[in-house]
């Protein structure tokens, strides 16, 4: 990611969703670090903002520490569907972390990587529609995920992490393509139906 030009944390109020953003600015001038102020009033479909006030938002912030530090949406029961905009082009580490209500995921056809927990224990996502250049899936990125039914994998995909699926008792079918040149430990251990 790119370095920060000041520690300052700014915030912006989407008036049409009713949610207070916090944010840093980078080197250029790019909104890194995106963060949703007050978690808990959060409900229903979301839609993360590409700009604000004309500056391009590259980065959500996530966190390798979930159980201790905060992360763009950790622990929103209220979620129910994101929208992921095509300025992102890496999902971080912990950012939908415990979002139990949390339906449905379209990942855009830019993102390159799913981070570590990014998804941990969204037990309601039932449907998830990969972007085509993703190629890595981080450790733990889905674990959890009860509600996950079907894995349709894209072909640019090289690396699945560690328990990257673990405990996604429902899934019945995962299709895997050539490129795929490791798959982690545990990946999927407790994937019952498979």
């Amino acid at each position: 990611l790119p370095s920060i030009v000041k520690a300052d944390t700014l915030t912006w109020k989407d008036e049409s969703q009713g949610i207070e953003w916090q944010y840093e600015l980078d080197e250029n001038n790019n909104v890194i670090n995106l963060n949703c102020a007050d978690k808990v009033s959060v409900a229903g479909k979301v839609v993360i903002p590409s700009e604000i006030d004309g500056k391009k938002v590259v980065s959500l912030l996530g966190t390798k520490s979930p159980r201790f530090y905060d992360a763009i949406f950790k622990d929103c029961a209220g979620l129910t569907e994101v929208v992921i905009p095509d300025s992102i082009s890496q999902i971080s580490d912990s950012v939908f972390y415990n979002c139990v209500g949390l339906k449905s995921v379209t990942i855009p056809d830019n993102i390159n990587l799913i981070g570590e927990n990014a998804f941990y224990g969204c037990t309601g996502i039932a449907d998830i529609t990969f972007s085509k250049e993703i190629k890595s899936i981080q450790n733990y990125a889905f674990e959890n995920c009860a509600g996950i039914k079907t894995l349709n994998l894209p072909e640019k995909l090289v690396s699945i992490g560690e328990s990257a699926f673990y405990n996604c008792d429902n899934l019945t079918d995962v299709t895997l393509q050539d490129g795929v040149k490791s798959i982690g430990d545990a990946t999927f251990i407790w994937c019952n139906n498979l």
